[in-house]
């Protein structure tokens, strides 16, 4: 029988899903957010199928909790992107790093609470001057400290994770199609590499 996967993640995530999702679908039963079209019509509006930020990753899992349907074997999770956009007007990120922390640890809880392993996939890179350019900002430093606060409580709780931050800062040549999200050949390498990382988990997860 396959095991379930329920795959929640930010904008990125729905990039690479479409790809991810048929190469293992012999092996891997995938659930999903629903509303896709919807959060495609704007990737930069966390809404529908986009979990957007931990503090929203953290309400629809409660939701999921209230209705009884936490009821598969993993959790392959990301959130960050949208924690760290710091708006219009303002100086602070959406989400600050003590909530992060505290959301992300209450989110890995909340899954083992109801027998499902947990799988983190680090937030992916951001390059100030080609995303900064946008009437909100983020910043790769803080990609990088939520991405910490994020492996130390995975590393706690010996819960596996997929950098697929190093992964993307290490491919060469152009990879952006706009301020944030991924060319196509891209998007393909970073499916290929979780498909390859998730493969090596579940073996021994």
């Amino acid at each position: 029988m396959k095991k379930t996967i329920f795959l929640l993640g930010d904008s990125i995530s729905l990039h690479y899903n479409p790809i991810l999702i048929p190469a293992t679908a012999d092996r891997y039963e995938w659930l999903t957010k629903q509303g896709r079209a919807e959060a495609m019509r704007d990737l930069d509006k966390p809404i529908d199928a986009n979990g957007g930020s931990s503090r929203q990753v953290l309400a629809f899992l409660r939701d999921e909790e209230a209705r009884g349907a936490l009821h598969y074997d993993y959790l392959l999770f990301n959130c960050g992107l949208h924690d760290i956009a710091i708006d219009p007007s303002k100086t602070d990120v959406r989400v600050d790093a003590g909530e992060y922390h505290k959301n992300v640890t209450e989110i890995i809880d909340l899954a083992l609470a109801h027998g499902i392993k947990p799988i983190w996939v680090t937030t992916t890179p951001v390059e100030d001057a080609r995303h900064n350019v946008k009437n909100f900002k983020r910043h790769n430093t803080n990609v990088l400290l939520y991405n910490a606060i994020a492996k130390e409580i995975t590393k706690h709780k010996k819960i596996p994770a997929i950098d697929l931050y190093s992964f993307t800062a290490a491919l060469e040549g152009e990879k952006y199609a706009d301020h944030v999200h991924y060319l196509p050949a891209v998007r393909e390498r970073q499916a290929k590499f979780i498909e390859e990382q998730l493969d090596a988990i579940l073996a021994n997860y």
